[in-house]
C-alpha cells in the first residue's frame, strides 16, 4: 500500500471500531495524535464495526495495542465519510454517545496530504 501511495485504508468487521496510528514505511507506527504530514509516508487504517462487540471477545481483551489511536468496544455505531475537492473526513459515531472519533485528511498542493484529528 505504501508503494501505491495509499493514505487511508477503510475496512469493516462486526466487532468493534478501531483506528490505528499512522503506519510508517519502516514498519513502525507514529505516536502523534494530530497534525500528521502524509507526503505518502504513512497509512491510516480504520476498521469500522457496526454491530457492537461479542461478549466473549470483550471479556478476553487483555490490553488495547499501543498502535491503537482510537477505539470503541461493546457498543453499536457507524461511520460517515465525506469528501470534497480538498478534504476527506471520516467520523465514527456511537449510537449511545455520539461522535467518538473524527479525522480529516486535507490535500496539500505542495506537500501531499495533511492529517488532522478533530
Amino acid at each position: 500500500m505504501h508503494d501505491s501511495k495509499v493514505s487511508l485504508y477503510l475496512g469493516a468487521h462486526y466487532h468493534t471500531y478501531q483506528r490505528i496510528f499512522p503506519y510508517l514505511r519502516d514498519g513502525t507506527f507514529s505516536t502523534q495524535s494530530k497534525n500528521y504530514r502524509s507526503d505518502d509516508e504513512y497509512i491510516i487504517s480504520i476498521v469500522e464495526g457496526v454491530a457492537g462487540n461479542d461478549k466473549d471477545i470483550v471479556e478476553n481483551i487483555e490490553t488495547i495495542e499501543s498502535f491503537t489511536a482510537s477505539y470503541t468496544i461493546n457498543e453499536t455505531g457507524f461511520g460517515i465519510m465525506s469528501v470534497d475537492d480538498k478534504t476527506v473526513t471520516y467520523t465514527h459515531y456511537s449510537t449511545s454517545r455520539g461522535i467518538t472519533d473524527s479525522i480529516s485528511i486535507a490535500r496539500s498542493v505542495t506537500n501531499g496530504y495533511n492529517l488532522m484529528r478533530e
